[in-house]
């Protein structure tokens, strides 16, 4: 079975493991960041069912990144579900991770065969090539082996057609394949890109605050009304949808910041949002 090496090390994150943990501990501890290292309180009453997280450069978006990840800590979920966008047009419309094992450089993460094929049994496809050099969902490993002391398992889904007809469609077919399954969901989007800051944050308000209603129509509505250039919006909807689907509805903004706040630079910026659905 094929491994994925690590393809973005040295671009998005550090390519040797002690800089890159060292790296991910500073996202943790920014001032944009939590201010704390995992692994959080592990007493709760709620059941974590998606984060839904930025990927851009660990400088730019990691400190926001964490505030998910960070409540993610306090659970230890077997497998771990990941949706991104389809950055290079590679592959089909839907592209699931068939089998083998992901690598970065802190650590290695088998396919969850069963349950990726279980999604794609319901008219998607097992496909490689869209995966080969798409970066949104990658750039996630790292946090998630910073984060788990315990071995777990992936499944990786990588959206170029992020239509609604397709993310309604998908997101039943995961709720079927996973709902007796310990499965965490991590969707990957950023948010508006390279506008001015203040523009910026007032479209993504708007995103945000139809993100944290949870309707997937109204989502999509206000994208395309408010010309937002959200490029993973599909995944976020596919990770509200299919936790709705599965009982899990409250869902809460952690952390918003823009680029600026890494940058210094306010007339190009690029938003970042960290949210949790919990049940």
């Amino acid at each position: 079975m094929a491994t994925r090496p690590a393809r973005f090390d040295g671009q998005f994150y550090a390519s040797q493991a002690n800089d890159l943990k060292e790296q991910i501990k500073k996202s943790f501890l920014s001032k944009v960041g939590p201010q704390e290292l995992p692994p959080a309180d592990k007493s709760m009453n709620e059941e974590l069912c998606a984060i839904i997280v930025p990927h851009a450069g660990y400088q730019y978006s990691g400190p926001v990144a964490a505030w998910a990840y960070l409540q993610a800590s306090k659970y230890t979920p077997k497998t771990v579900l990941l949706i991104g966008p389809n950055h290079s047009g590679f592959g089909p419309e839907v592209s699931i991770y068939p089998e083998g094992s992901w690598t970065t450089p802190i650590g290695k993460n088998s396919i969850n065969n069963e349950l990726a094929h279980k999604i794609a049994d319901q008219g998607f496809t097992l496909d490689t090539s869209a995966h080969k050099y798409e970066h949104s969902i990658e750039v996630q490993l790292p946090f998630l082996q910073y984060i788990f002391e315990h071995e777990f398992n992936i499944i990786a889904v990588s959206m170029l057609d992020q239509s609604l007809a397709t993310t309604l469609k998908l997101s039943k077919a995961i709720a079927n394949a996973i709902k007796d399954n310990d499965v965490l969901i991590v969707a990957t989007t950023d948010l508006s890109h390279y506008e001015n800051d203040k523009s910026t944050r007032k479209k993504d308000s708007e995103l945000i605050n139809k993100l944290l209603k949870g309707n997937i129509e109204s989502i999509y509505k206000a994208v395309a009304r408010a010309s937002i250039s959200a490029c993973g919006v599909g995944p976020a909807a596919v990770a509200i949808n299919t936790c709705a689907l599965l009982g899990a509805q409250d869902i809460r903004l952690l952390k918003y910041e823009t680029s600026a706040a890494a940058s210094g630079d306010k007339d190009s910026v690029v938003g970042y949002s960290s949210l949790a659905i919990l049940k």
